[in-house]
């Protein structure tokens, strides 16, 4: 065999074998595909962790921070979870920090501390996000911008009682003030590109939940006052929407109420009130008391991919939590054991 033709042999066998690995796929980490359930842990005394649940195997991993960081711990109380590109960003409520891992093996990154009584995250691209704060007091609170390439706080904006859940509108950010340790009854609205609060608007008692409909507005859950000392005193709840920065309809709710998110298609509300999963339709002009499930839970979320409803059981918030996933009719299609008190999720698709 001559020495040319030797050579194109062995280039062509090599192009064979560079083609092959290229069309190998791309290997994937343990936490790729599925839900983590941030479970907040013993109040005061205990731990946060997070379980991790892949669907298809129907194999759930308790403790994952704790497995894939040498034992570590998160520590109290694990509030929150927000998944912005390849990072996992969990808040921490009364260590006043957030732990960063990456998303598909939950190795630790970094630690973003100083921010007291974390509560909620919104990332409105990979390298900026908005956290709310109650505050060392509870009741004083903060907006914290962060700048995610960094991850560094880039600014705090006062805002008063208790930030809660937010949502982007376009340049606008939408902010519930659920009143901390206090009360309170404002949505603030922010704009991303001053970083400035613009506009407030009234709503009901404490509010503590908002999600955006397609092409509907912008709703709000608030779920009243509550007042330990004189019942008398107690409001009830309401369900709000908003349209152009205003209050455009309004339904009454039980006192409690709580946990509102939204289906895939942003057509349909679901929230707890009454130790029930209740569910309003966003064309309904009435508010028409349908109940989902009979049952009330701690924690509710949508599987952006399944459209599929994860619903947490705390319990008695000192053992672990359960998980029940109910499909879109209602149906009750898996349960998976938890953390204790599991309060927040998610999903990793």
């Amino acid at each position: 065999m001559s020495l040319l033709r030797s050579t194109i042999i062995i280039i062509a066998s090599l192009l064979i074998f560079s083609s092959c690995k290229k069309d190998e796929p791309e290997e994937k980490g343990t936490y790729s595909s599925g839900v983590f359930v941030i479970n907040e842990g013993a109040f005061q005394t205990g731990t946060g962790t997070i379980t991790f649940f892949e669907p298809q195997s129907r194999v759930s991993t308790p403790e994952i921070f704790q497995k894939e960081n040498g034992f570590n711990v998160l520590g109290n109380i694990a509030q929150s979870m927000t998944l912005v590109d390849d990072k996992g960003y969990i808040l921490i409520n009364n260590a006043s920090k957030i732990e960063v891992v990456t998303a598909d093996d939950f190795k630790s990154l970094t630690t973003i501390n100083g921010i007291d009584q974390a509560r909620s995250m919104l990332a409105i691209n990979n390298s900026k996000a908005y956290v709310s704060a109650w505050g060392a007091d509870g009741t004083s609170g903060k907006i914290h911008v962060l700048d995610l390439s960094t991850n560094t706080i880039e600014k705090s904006i006062e805002t008063g009682g208790g930030p809660e859940k937010m949502i982007q509108d376009g340049n606008d950010i939408y902010i519930t003030k659920s009143g901390g340790f206090g009360r309170d009854s404002m949505v603030l609205v922010l704009n991303t590109l001053t970083d400035e609060i613009t506009d407030s608007i009234i709503v009901g008692d404490n509010p503590i939940g908002i999600v955006k409909g397609l092409g509907n507005g912008i709703w709000v859950l608030c779920r009243g006052h509550f007042d330990f000392s004189n019942p008398l005193n107690n409001t009830n709840g309401e369900l709000i929407k908003i349209q152009n920065k205003a209050v455009v309809d309004q339904f009454t709710l039980s006192s409690g109420a709580n946990e509102l998110v939204t289906n895939v298609a942003r057509s349909i509300l679901y929230f707890t009130m009454d130790g029930k999963i209740m569910k309003h339709d966003f064309d309904d002009l009435v508010f028409e008391n349908e109940v989902f499930v009979n049952q009330g839970f701690y924690a509710l979320a949508v599987d952006p991919s399944s459209d599929n409803l994860y619903c947490a059981d705390a319990k008695d918030f000192a053992s672990n939590g359960e998980i029940i996933i109910y499909a879109s009719d209602g149906s009750q299609i898996e349960t998976f054991e938890a953390g204790i008190a599991p309060s927040d999720f998610a999903f990793n698709n």
